[in-house]
């Protein structure tokens, strides 16, 4: 199996702790909220698009003349003073983090608040400097 990559260097998940019998970053990327690890919902419509993530990863780059809408990607400083890069593809995002040989995935999720899509796309906006595509 090829390891996942995004700009050449390869993307890790977190694995410990482990929730549930599973990895944080897994257990993350199917559950939703703001409350700490364990006590997130599992979410079905984030559970349903558990393969999107390495899809959304793979084709940020995407100019093919078939799409109205083009994946936008950026980057930002997190509050932690580590690179963040996002990938916003309609209405679903992914974001990894920079760490010194590889991206870790942060997380990815669906934007199922208009007030979410507005706020990365102002986001997206205001990183004219920063853009990846």
């Amino acid at each position: 199996m090829t390891p996942l990559v995004f700009l050449d260097i390869p993307i890790q998940l977190y694995f410990d702790p482990q929730i549930d019998g599973r990895p944080r970053g897994f257990y993350h990327l199917v559950t939703e909220g703001d409350s700490g690890d364990e006590d997130r919902p599992y979410d079905g419509q984030r559970i349903r698009k558990i393969l999107w993530p390495k899809a959304f990863i793979e084709n940020y780059e995407c100019a093919d003349t078939c799409c109205n809408d083009k994946p936008l990607c950026w980057k930002t400083m997190h509050s932690n003073n580590k690179f963040r890069y996002k990938i916003l593809f309609k209405d679903y995002t992914v974001i990894l983090e920079k760490r010194d040989d590889y991206f870790l995935l942060i997380t990815a999720y669906p934007l199922n608040h208009d007030h979410t899509k507005r706020k990365l796309l102002k986001e997206y906006n205001n990183a004219n400097t920063i853009r990846l595509t």
